[in-house]
Formats: C-alpha cells, structure tokens, sequence
C-alpha cells in the first residue's frame, strides 16, 4: 500500500511526509482505546448508566468538530505545525485525565473530565485532518484516490487496534488486585506514551518544497 504512496522522482522528500503521516495516523486513531478504557472506568467502576457515561464523554465530540472547523482553514498557514499541536493538545488531555481519575478515584463526576476530554476531542480533531490533508496533498491528483484508500485502512486499523493494546494493558492491570482506578491509569498511561513518540516523531515530517 505503501507503494502507492510513494513520492514521484522529482520530489523524493515527499514520500517521508507520506510514511511519517501514516505512522502519526495510526498512533492518532490507536490512542482512541482511551475512550474504551473510560467508558469501562465509568459504567463498571463507577456504575455509570450507559447514557451518562456517552453524555460524559459528548465534550470529547465538541472538541473533534471544533479542532477540525478550526484547522482546516487554517492548514495553508500552519502547515506541518498543526498536527504538532493537535497531539500536544492530545498529551495535555491525557495527563489531565490520568491526573482527575488519580486524584478522584470511585469519586469522580461527570464534570471532573469536561475540560480533559474537551482537549482530547481537539487535539483529535486538528491531528487528523491536518495529518490527512498532508498525506493527500503529497499524494498528487493522479495518486488521490490509491492515498485516500491507504488512509482510511490506516484509521480502521487503528480503531481496532487501540482497544486491543490500551485494552490489554488495562486488563493486565486489573487482573492483579481488581483495582479499576490504577488499571485506568495504566491504560491511559500507555496511550500517553504513544502520544509523546508520536509527537517527537513529528519533527520527521519534511517541510514542503517549493514548487517551481
């Protein structure tokens, strides 16, 4: 699929935009585990209903639409920079998270994740779709269609994928002593370290070349 992507021979560096962006993807769409984790947190550890627990990650939701209805204009001006800061706000809306479930344990309220959730949808929100916009545009008209496909393979593959890795740390975690707070923790802790590579892998992401 790959092959697909590769860069014409009179622009080599764009091809690493394109393996780099499908790596950070794939990161991205993989750390949605966390929603899983949560959701699991709430409605088993804190016996939440399954309406509240949905209406407690709805900020999550706002933040997606928000960062995507703000980064698309933008990602002529910024460019590269935005996935760069769609995953810092990722980073921050994790370490939030670990730290309100930390600090709240089987006390917390809906409204103790509202602001980390918030910056997690928006973090998601501008990653993705200035990560896809990068990989398509570097992709060419002529190989649009082929990058589209390789693309969305690449998202399913990290939808399924996060619940089975943050999932399994999670599980791991609890099988030891039941504790559902610290295998939370552990589970977002995970997703937290894929965050930070992906967010240092960032500076691999070649800066566009100038067109003649």
């Amino acid at each position: 699929a790959l092959v697909m992507l590769a860069p014409r021979p009179q622009n080599a560096r764009r091809g690493g935009v394109d393996a780099v962006g499908l790596l950070l993807m794939l990161v991205l769409y993989c750390r949605m585990g966390a929603f899983f984790v949560l959701t699991l947190f709430l409605q088993d550890g804190l016996g939440y209903s399954p309406l509240t627990a949905a209406l407690t990650m709805l900020p999550a939701t706002v933040g997606i639409v928000a960062g995507n209805g703000i980064g698309m204009p933008l990602a002529p001006w910024l460019g590269r920079k935005l996935p760069v800061i769609g995953l810092a706000l990722l980073v921050a809306g994790t370490v939030a998270t670990v730290a309100v479930v930390t600090a709240a344990g089987t006390g917390l309220a809906p409204w103790h994740l509202l602001v980390p959730v918030l910056l997690f949808g928006a973090g998601l929100g501008l990653g993705a779709s200035s990560l896809m916009l990068i990989m398509l545009g570097a992709a060419g008209t002529a190989d649009a269609g082929a990058a589209s496909g390789v693309v969305n393979t690449v998202v399913q593959l990290g939808l399924a994928a996060g619940p089975a890795t943050v999932g399994t740390a999670f599980f791991a975690r609890l099988g030891t002593d039941g504790d559902i707070v610290a295998a939370t923790r552990t589970g977002l802790l995970v997703g937290l370290a894929l965050f930070a590579a992906a967010l240092l892998a960032c500076v691999l992401i070649p800066r566009p070349t100038a067109q003649p």
